[in-house]
């Protein structure tokens, strides 16, 4: 079954409803341009100067984390997540693109949620109903679709009560292997993996299948290398039964 895109009053009960799993208000990430923002630039710069964690008084600073996942370059985007607070509370994963008016790397779409306290999210069995053999533990969730605009796709973010983070997009763009990674072939699809921090981040060209055409998948995890490849690879295989369509 298809989920349909969340509109604006109800992804917004859902993130109060996150964030009241760990009874404080939910912290959001913002964009506040720089110099180094312009396009010449990598999105990675752009992101590490411009992204800022939104605390619930309105005051900003960085985020205490922030793990770049991929690099897109037809059209030019970017993808990250961030651990906005320092008591790895709040987290964040954003789309970014250049602006075609400004010239100017800018946020496209990003999610937020908070990690549920030990037992207060959704269980994995639930999760798995999804197409998902998720680990142990509870979950804080919510996804959103990528404007129709360039790049479109969609965008997931899970979160547990015992430490691990989960991203999932779909996203037209090209992802070039970046250095250093390795080549893969899952569910069909042909990519790549490689680590960064703690992370696995899989990115697979969508170009085999019923799910010809529909870009390129990208998931990353601190679950460690085998159950990142296990879950990329039941993504690649139900897409239709993760994302937004």
């Amino acid at each position: 079954m298809l989920f349909r895109k969340l509109s604006t009053p109800l992804l917004l009960v859902l993130l109060f409803l996150a964030g009241c799993n760990t009874g404080h208000s939910l912290w959001t990430l913002v964009w506040s341009p720089s110099n180094r923002s312009l396009q010449s630039n990598s999105p990675q710069a752009a992101y590490e100067a411009s992204a800022y964690a939104q605390r619930p008084d309105g005051t900003t600073l960085h985020p205490a984390v922030n793990i770049w996942l991929a690099t897109g370059d037809r059209p030019a985007i970017g993808l990250a997540l961030s651990q906005l607070d320092a008591s790895s509370q709040f987290f964040s994963a954003g789309v970014i693109m250049v602006d075609p008016g400004s010239r100017w790397w800018t946020l496209t779409d990003n999610i937020s949620i908070s990690r549920p306290v030990p037992g207060g999210g959704m269980s994995a069995a639930q999760e798995e109903g999804r197409a998902w053999t998720l680990p142990p533990g509870t979950y804080s969730s919510a996804s959103i679709d990528v404007p129709d605009t360039p790049p479109g796709g969609s965008l997931q973010l899970w979160v547990s009560d015992r430490g691990q983070e989960f991203v999932l997009a779909r996203l037209y763009s090209a992802f070039p292997p970046p250095a250093g990674s390795t080549g893969v072939t899952l569910a069909g699809q042909p990519g790549w993996l490689t680590t960064r921090s703690n992370f696995t981040v899989i990115a697979l060209a969508l170009d085999t299948g019923i799910y010809q055409g529909l870009g390129t998948l990208v998931f990353a995890s601190n679950a460690g290398i085998q159950q990142s490849r296990l879950l990329a690879a039941q993504a690649a295989s139900d897409l239709n039964d993760l994302l937004p369509s």
